[in-house]
C-alpha cells in the first residue's frame, strides 16, 4: 500500500479563488493538452454520438415524471416499437444453474432470497400477474455476485440485459440508447476532495432503485425466481415471475437516467448546496467539503434534505471531522475510519490518502507479457502519483512488445 500525505489548509479570499480556477482549468482540459489527457484511451474510448445524446436527452425531459416525491422515467428506445425476442427460455435456464450452484450453500440462497424480498417489500420490484401480458416482454436473466469487502452490501443480485439467445438476436440493451455521459472528471473531483481543511464523503443507497420505472416500460424487465427457497428445486409450480417497478442496474441506459434524474432533481433548488453536488458527485458518490465544521454540518443537513425530496437517502457519511461526525445520526454514518473514495483507500483519522498496489512476487516465477500488463493495469491512479514508478513498466513492456514476445512465452 502507498500512502501519500496531502496537506490541508484553510483558504480563502483570492488565493481560494485562484486554487478552484486552477482545479477547473485540469477538469475542463484546454484544448492543446486534450490529446495529452487522452494518451492512456487512445484506441478503447468510445466516440460520443452527439446525435443520439441529445436525443436521448431530450426524451428524458420530455418524458420524466415526478410523483409523491420520486422520479419516474422511461427507457431510451432507439425504435418506437422495438423487436425483442423472447428470453424467458433463458432466463428460466440461468435460474436453474443458479439454484443448483447454491443449493449446497444455504445461506447465499437465503441471501438472495432476501435481496428480492426486500425489492418487493420496498416496491422496487412487483409480481407479474398470471394472466399479464404486455405490448413488449422481455426477461432479463440474474445471478448473485458476493463482494466481501464492502460493509455495507455482502451479495447483490446482477442482472444480465446483454444476455442473447443467439449471436444474430439483439438483446434489451442493443435495443436502448446508452445516454450521454454525466460523469465529472476524477482528476478534479479528487483534487477539490483535498482542498478545503473539512472534507465529507457520503453515497445514495441503491440509487439506481430509487428511481421509478413508468408502468408501460416495466414488462422488459421481467425476472425469475423460486417462491419456496426450502425447496430448491426449479420447475413450473415453484416458479414467481417479477418486473421493476424502478430502473434496474444492468441495463446499459441506467447510468445516464440516475445521472440526468439526480441532475434534474437538483436544479430544483437555486442555492450553492445544489451547486455544490452538482459539481461533486460522481454516480452514487457526493464528495464535498468546506473549510469548518459548521459548515459542514449545514452541508449534510441540507443535502440530506434535497435527497430526501426525491425519495433518496445520503447514507455512510465520514468525514476527517470528529466533531462533525459527532453531530451525524449514527444511522446514517459509517464507523469505518479506512473507506474507499473514488477508487482510493481513506484513512479519515489521519486524513491520508492510499493506493493500494497488488503483489506480484506470487508470480515472479513465470513472468510473462500477460502477466506484465496485468499487474501495469492493475494501478488505479488517476492523479498519476505514481506515474515515475508505473512508467518503467511501461517502458519495459513496450521494449518486450518491440521484440515480438509472445502473451505467454516466459
Amino acid at each position: 500500500m502507498v500512502l501519500m500525505q496531502i496537506v490541508r489548509t484553510e483558504v480563502k479570499g483570492p488565493m481560494q479563488n485562484q486554487l478552484f480556477s486552477k482545479v477547473d482549468s485540469v477538469v475542463q482540459t484546454k484544448p492543446d493538452l486534450e490529446e495529452f489527457w487522452k494518451i492512456e484511451s487512445l484506441g478503447i474510448s468510445e466516440e460520443q454520438d452527439g446525435i443520439s445524446d441529445k436525443i436521448t436527452l431530450t426524451k428524458f425531459k420530455e418524458t420524466v415524471r415526478y410523483d409523491n416525491r420520486m422520479y419516474h422515467v422511461t427507457l431510451p428506445w432507439k425504435e418506437t416499437a422495438p423487436e425483442l425476442p423472447d428470453t424467458r427460455d433463458l432466463a428460466l435456464a440461468r435460474l436453474r444453474s443458479n439454484v443448483a450452484r447454491m443449493r449446497n450453500k444455504p445461506d447465499i440462497l437465503d441471501k438472495n432470497n432476501n435481496v428480492i424480498k426486500e425489492q418487493l417489500s420496498k416496491g422496487m420490484s412487483e409480481p407479474v400477474e398470471t394472466n399479464s401480458t404486455g405490448d413488449l416482454v422481455h426477461y432479463i436473466p440474474n445471478h448473485a455476485v458476493i463482494t466481501t469487502q464492502k460493509s455495507t452490501t455482502k451479495l447483490r443480485v446482477v442482472y444480465d440485459a446483454s444476455a442473447k439467445t443467439k449471436a444474430e438476436n439483439r438483446t434489451l440493451n442493443d435495443s436502448l440508447y446508452r445516454g450521454p455521459v454525466m460523469l465529472h472528471d476524477l482528476c478534479g473531483l479528487l483534487m477539490r476532495f483535498r482542498l478545503n481543511r473539512i472534507a465529507l464523503v457520503s453515497d445514495i443507497e441503491k440509487a439506481f432503485l430509487q428511481i421509478g420505472l413508468q408502468p408501460s416500460q416495466r414488462d422488459v424487465t421481467r425476472f425469475l425466481w423460486i417462491k419456496n427457497i426450502k425447496q430448491p428445486v426449479v420447475f413450473t409450480e415453484n416458479i414467481q415471475e417479477y418486473r421493476f417497478c424502478r430502473v434496474p442496474v444492468g441495463v446499459i441506459s441506467s447510468p445516464f437516467l440516475l445521472g440526468a434524474t439526480i441532475e434534474s432533481h437538483l436544479e430544483r433548488y437555486d442555492n450553492s448546496t445544489a451547486e455544490k453536488i452538482k459539481d461533486n458527485i460522481y454516480v452514487d458518490n457526493v464528495i464535498m467539503g468546506t473549510n469548518t465544521w459548521p459548515e459542514a454540518f449545514e452541508l449534510y443537513t441540507d443535502s440530506k434534505k434535497m435527497f430526501n425530496d426525491a425519495s433518496m437517502n445520503l447514507r455512510e457519511w465520514a468525514s476527517n471531522s470528529k466533531e462533525l461526525m459527532e453531530m451525524i445520526l449514527s444511522k446514517v454514518k459509517t464507523d469505518d475510519q479506512v473507506i474507499k473514495v473514488l477508487g482510493h483507500t481513506w484513512i479519515t483519522s489521519n486524513d491520508t490518502l492510499a493506493l493500494c498496489v497488488t503483489d506480484i512476487t506470487c508470480e515472479t516465477r513465470r513472468l510473462t507479457k500477460r502477466i506484465m500488463l496485468k499487474q501495469i493495469s492493475s494501478v488505479f491512479d488517476p492523479l498519476g502519483l505514481l506515474c515515475p514508478v508505473v512508467l518503467k513498466g511501461k517502458i519495459l513492456l513496450q521494449s518486450i512488445w518491440k521484440k515480438q514476445i509472445g502473451w505467454d512465452d516466459r
